[in-house]
């Protein structure tokens, strides 16, 4: 579905991303994990032009993203960034069908599709639909965002620390409504995180990135069992005890 090839991006003669690759299967959920600054949010941004690599290819469905136009790449592509990302501007339903528009889809295919995202992720439309940014707490913006970035159907999902600014309670509420519903939506999804319990509850396979790098690549019990170095041990035992309690719920079938 995805593959990352000899991905290398310089700003300002420094290396953000240095010569990484992997490939991320249909209906995958592939987590960067890494603390600021390890090139996870750079490497994310290269996948649908955001960010043009320095070197290196990606190819998604074995076609070459920059013989895309990148509007036209994006547009097929979901994206969801910390804050959501809503236009502050406008409402509820009209944040979720700015993309439809662009396609210039038939009004009632658009309503019915935001009326459908909106009950998929938890917002009564006919509370919610009318209501600015402004007007709705932290995880309800999340929700809006990810209804957003579902709205074209597309098969691909990108998102950006989607969680991280959200309180300790509703983040965890928000991860465990948003695994259930990829659950449902079998979606090919690349997740950016700093946030070690979310990458071993949300992802199927963790990249462990560092200075630019990927550290190793694998499913969560791989990288605490096995680890491939002295920093992928380093890494979970900081937070070993967090780390101890997510790793036996995953185990044990523990929602």
């Amino acid at each position: 579905m995805i593959e990352v090839k000899n991905l290398t991006k310089l700003i300002d003669g420094n290396v953000i991303v240095n010569d990484i690759s992997f490939s991320v299967s249909k209906g995958e959920t592939f987590v960067l994990l890494g603390t600021s600054g390890c090139g996870k949010t750079t490497t994310l941004k290269m996948i649908n032009r955001l960010i043009e690599p320095t070197s290196g290819e990606i190819f998604i469905n074995n076609k070459n993203v920059r013989e895309e136009i990148p509007e036209n790449l994006r547009r097929n592509i979901g994206y969801v960034i910390q804050n959501a990302g809503l236009f502050p501007h406008y409402k509820v339903g009209e944040n979720i069908s700015i993309v439809p528009n662009l396609l210039k889809w038939e009004k009632e295919k658009t309503k019915k599709r935001v009326y459908e995202l909106m009950e998929l992720v938890g917002l009564a439309p006919d509370e919610f639909i009318n209501r600015f940014p402004h007007e709705l707490s932290g995880g309800q913006k999340q929700r809006v965002g990810i209804a957003r970035a579902l709205a074209v159907d597309s098969p691909i999902i990108l998102l950006d620390e989607p969680f991280g600014a959200l309180d300790q309670i509703t983040r965890t509420q928000i991860r465990k409504e948003f695994k259930n519903l990829e659950s449902s939506l079998y979606k090919t999804i690349i997740l950016v995180t700093h946030d070690v319990i979310e990458a071993l509850e949300l992802a199927d396979r963790i990249c462990l990135m560092n200075k630019g790098k990927i550290e190793q690549i694998g499913k969560a019990h791989e990288l605490i069992s096995s680890p491939a170095n002295i920093f992928v041990k380093s890494f979970f035992d900081l937070v070993q005890a967090e780390v101890s309690e997510a790793f036996f719920k995953l185990k044990s079938g523990i929602k």
